[in-house]
Order: structure tokens, then C-alpha cells, then sequence
């Protein structure tokens, strides 16, 4: 079908972000590994009908660099890194002038879209329905609702731009936006507890949701609906920068959505859930340590099994938060790495395990890399180079009106003294049982945004040695006030390996750090008396 479309065009688009089409369930509908055999949660890929070598491409970020490198083939696709001005500059320099464009409109958003065309003026662009290109079938939807209390404070920053603007209503783009203003979750969305669709809010402050096309249609209006009904309508605002290309009418104007600027920074409210459901959590994962440690010939789809296992004995489980991430070994460098049964692998010294939980209420996110065998001292090097610049951030005091910026830097410090990096991002902000992913903060050089109380981050500086191990610590983190300062509170409890500690290398300071959260997991989590005996014991060796 791909060579039928090419035949008609010279060129096929796609760019995997965090629009909410892309929320899907349906492995059948993952377009970028249906490309180009890559899966990653971001990505793009430019399908050229020139077998030319390098005259199509695949555009990653860092944390998919080694994935491409080992899932993309070399002599189709380029590999690039991922930026609109990456992906702009590639194809003016490898795409002819003229070439006919053929991209879905449902995975770029209006302004995404309009900076492209700009740019690329002197190309034809046409849309096309991936759906129907790769045979996709409707994905039977299910729905399970839970709520809370309806909270109409929650919109008056929706009604303020309404009246603002003269608006007839204002249109959520964004299921997670949506979600936090309803005070509803969707337990059957995989990962993301959200019902996917779009909320109008209208001038008389009535509030209809439109599902997407995947539910049944007694669930009430769906996508096609809202189409007539936008257009039925003299002035609609919505965040371009959030709204598919499809939905598009003369009567829209761009206005930035204002909820994710609003529900980052969390309650008190949730804050104290978030952290009784992170112990929770915790214990899961300590008692998948007690049997990481006396268990022999596992594998990487062991692991993803026996923590989910764990995960669902909490009656407030949900689901998982993202794909466990259980890594053996080589593949451990692999920084965003699935197994699957093709890849599975048996772990023979190192596993490095990146999972998280939906729970009722709270959602979690937490990394430890794990050894099986003594590891050697530069291995030992690595990982406590990565533990002192996890031990920084959560131990940094800044000034209130900081940025995380600041973070980034101090995670990094020790590692970059040994010429060594780690190319994402520190941290990430944490959705409360939304999107595992919550801007707009996050720990990195390029962030602006002042820290304030009450945001949830989690703290996950690594490093990764090709075709070796790859080292990543993660917990979450709050920030907290005090006498104008930030501090971090640690909130994730959870052992390190400390056979790959080098306490040679570890402050006075940092030793004292480590005691003092070995002492919180201690005082914090109810487990199984063999499970804290051995506990206690492996923190004191």
C-alpha cells in the first residue's frame, strides 16, 4: 500500500510527538515503527520514493540513538536528530524542490504545520489517511470512569479567556487537560488513565465532550460531531500548538491552552496521596529486589512480569504508567528499551528496570540499575559517579525562582569530570494519575520555568556505555519552601545496589545522605518479615 501512495507522491511525512492521536493502544496504529521498524514514544521519519541511499531518513532524539541504530535499516534510512530545524534543513538539502508531500494531519498540529509549509515553500503538500495506507481497523475503545467531586473553580481560567476574547467557547485539545478540569479518569486507556477526545467549553459554560472515533458511538458525540458543531459556531479558541491540523475551521483562534500551567504544580491534597501511594510503590519494588536477588536464570520478560505482579497486589493499582523498561546487560545502554519476545534476553550481570504505576491516586516512575554478579571497578565507577549526581539534586537548596536548569548541571558535574555524559534530560515533571511526562518543567540545561512549591519531578540522571551497561537512577522528587529556599523531598523508597557503590568516592556528606534514606525506607514501608530482615541487612552490607 506504502508503494501505491509513493507512486502518487514523492514523499511521506510523520512526526511522533505528544499530540493525542498518537495516544494509542494499537500496536497495528504505530505508524513509526510501521515506517521504519523503530518504536519509540518520539520520533520522525521522512519516506522518500528515491532508493537512493540516505534519500530517506529517521530523526531520533538521544534516548533512541542506540535503538535506531540496532532496529532502523542503515542502507534505506538516514539517522538524524530530532528538531524541526533538523528535519526542515534535511529536506531542503535531500528533498527535490517541487516533490509532492503526503502527511496525515492528525499527527501535526496547526503550528507545527504552518512553520513546516513556511519553510518548505516550494513543496506540494497533501493529506493523506494513515489509517487507510496501512489497513489500520477501528480499535474497539473501552471506557471505566472514576471521578472526584466537580470542581467548577477548576474552569474559571477557561471562562476568563472566553470572555476576554469574545469567544463562543474554548476548545481542550489535550485529554490530560481535560481529565484535570472534569476530575475524571479512564482506568481502561492504557497508561494514561484519560478519556481520549475534545472538551468545549461554551460561553454558557456548558461542557461536551467529544470522544474519539475508537468508542462506541452511545458513549454521546464523537469527533465527527464536533466538526459541525465548531463550524456551526462564529469564534472558537484552541492552543495551536496542541490541535491537530484536521480539526480546522476559518472561526478558530489561537489561544494557549491555560491548564498545564495551572495543574503542575499539585495540591496538598495530592501531594500527601502521591506520596502514601509512592510507598506503595516502593514496597513493590523491594520485594521484586528480594526476588531479583534469589532467583537465577531470569529474564528481561521476567522482570516486566514479576513487578507488575507486585504492582497489583496494592488494591489502588491501576496500571502501568509507561512500558516497563527491563534492560539485561548490553541492552541496558539502550536508554528507552522495550523487551519483547524477539528481543528477550537472560540477564547475566546487570538489569537496569525504569517502571511505573497508575495508581487511585497517583501515578509513579522510579529506576534502579541492578547487579547480579560482583561488578568490576570501573563499572562501580560509573554507577557511583551517577549516584553522587543523583545525591546533588536531591540535596540542592536553591533560591526560590530558580530553574531546574540549575539541577541539570549539578547531575552532571561528577561525570563530565571523567569525560562522560548522559544525552536526555535530568528530570521530568510527573502528572497526578495522568501522563507520566508533565511539562512544563523539566531538569535541563534549556528549562525556564521558576520552581515553586508543591511539583513533582522525578530525578534520573545516567550514563551508558554501548554494548556494556547503561546506569540509570531514578526516584521522584517534591519541591518544598522554606525561608524562601526549594528543597527537594526524595519520596520514592528504594534501596541502592551497593555492590556497585565505590564509598571510596562518596563524600562525607553524600554517606550521610545515603544513611539517612536507607534509615526513611526502613521507617517507611511494611513488608513481609524475611523480606525486612534481608532489608535490613542489605543496607547495612
Amino acid at each position: 500500500m506504502m508503494e501505491k501512495v509513493l507512486e502518487e507522491f514523492d514523499v511521506l511525512l510523520y512526526i511522533k510527538n505528544s499530540l493525542y492521536p498518537n495516544f494509542n493502544d494499537d500496536e497495528s496504529a504505530d505508524f513509526l515503527r510501521l515506517l521504519c521498524g523503530l518504536k519509540a514514544s518520539a520520533g520522525a521519519v521522512v519516506v522518500s520514493k528515491n532508493k537512493t541511499i540516505n534519500k530517506s531518513a529517521v530523526f531520533v532524539d538521544g534516548r533512541y540513538e542506540l535503538a535506531a541504530k540496532m532496529s532502523v535499516d542503515s542502507k534505506k534510512f538516514s539517522m538524524e536528530s530530532l528538531s524541526l530545524k533538523e528535519i526542515i534543513n534535511w529536506m531542503k538539502n535531500n528533498i527535490q524542490s517541487g516533490s509532492r508531500i503526503a502527511f496525515d494531519p492528525r499527527f501535526f498540529s496547526h503550528s507545527l504545520l504552518k512553520k513546516i509549509k513556511s519553510e518548505l515553500t516550494g513543496y506540494n503538500f497533501s493529506e493523506i489517511d494513515f489509517n487507510s495506507l496501512f489497513g489500520v481497523k477501528k480499535f474497539k475503545r473501552e471506557s471505566e470512569i472514576i471521578s472526584w467531586k466537580f470542581d467548577e473553580s477548576k474552569f474559571n481560567s477557561v471562562y476568563k479567556i472566553i470572555s476576554e476574547n469574545d469567544l463562543d467557547g474554548y476548545l481542550i485539545c489535550d485529554p490530560c487537560s481535560s481529565a484535570w478540569l472534569l476530575n475524571q479518569r479512564d482506568i481502561k486507556t492504557k497508561n494514561v488513565p484519560v478519556s481520549l477526545g475534545y472538551l468545549l467549553v461554551t460561553k454558557n459554560r456548558e461542557k461536551l465532550f467529544y470522544f474519539d472515533d475508537n468508542y462506541p458511538s452511545s458513549f454521546g458525540k464523537n469527533i465527527r460531531n464536533l466538526m459541525s458543531d465548531i463550524s456551526s459556531l462564529a469564534k472558537i479558541g484552541l492552543d495551536f500548538n496542541e490541535a491537530p491540523a484536521f480539526i480546522n475551521s476559518p472561526n478558530l483562534v489561537d489561544i494557549k491552552n491555560p491548564i498545564p500551567d495551572i495543574k503542575y504544580i499539585k495540591t496538598t491534597e495530592e501531594i500527601e496521596n502521591i506520596k502514601k501511594i509512592t510507598i506503595k510503590d516502593s514496597e513493590a519494588i523491594v520485594k521484586f529486589l528480594f526476588w531479583f536477588y534469589h532467583t537465577e536464570n531470569i529474564s528481561e520478560l521476567d522482570c516486566v512480569n514479576q513487578i507488575f505482579s507486585y504492582r497489583k497486589e496494592s488494591r489502588n493499582f491501576i496500571g502501568n504508567s509507561f512500558d516497563t523498561i527491563a534492560a539485561a546487560d548490553g541492552n541496558s545502554a539502550i536508554v528507552h528499551y522495550t523487551p519483547s519476545s524477539d528481543s528477550n534476553k537472560q540477564i547475566e550481570k546487570f538489569l537496569l528496570l525504569d517502571s511505573g504505576g497508575q495508581y487511585k491516586f497517583g501515578t509513579t516512575d522510579i529506576t534502579r540499575t541492578l547487579a547480579k554478579e560482583q561488578p568490576s571497578d570501573t563499572e562501580k565507577l560509573y554507577y557511583t559517579l551517577v549516584l553522587k549526581g543523583h545525591i546533588a539534586v536531591a540535596s540542592a537548596k536553591l533560591e526560590k525562582g530558580a530553574t531546574a536548569a540549575r539541577l541539570d548541571d549539578v547531575a552532571r558535574k561528577f561525570l563530565q569530570q571523567h569525560s562522560l555524559d548522559y544525552n536526555h534530560s535530568t528530570g521530568h515533571g510527573i502528572g497526578y494519575m495522568l501522563s507520566v511526562h508533565e511539562g512544563p518543567v523539566v531538569i535541563s540545561r534549556n528549562n525556564k520555568i521558576p520552581l515553586q512549591p508543591n511539583i513533582l519531578l522525578s530525578n534520573e540522571p545516567g550514563v551508558y556505555v554501548e554494548n556494556h551497561m547503561g546506569v540509570r537512577l531514578e526516584n521522584m522528587i517534591v519541591t518544598e519552601e522554606r525561608n524562601n529556599f526549594i528543597y527537594f523531598d526524595t519520596i520514592s523508597l528504594v534501596p541502592f545496589d551497593n555492590k556497585l557503590i565505590d564509598c571510596s568516592i562518596l563524600t562525607p556528606s553524600e554517606k550521610l545522605w545515603l544513611k539517612n534514606y536507607n534509615e526513611k525506607i526502613l521507617d517507611n514501608l511494611n513488608l513481609p518479615e524475611n523480606i525486612r530482615s534481608w532489608l535490613s541487612n542489605y543496607i547495612k552490607e
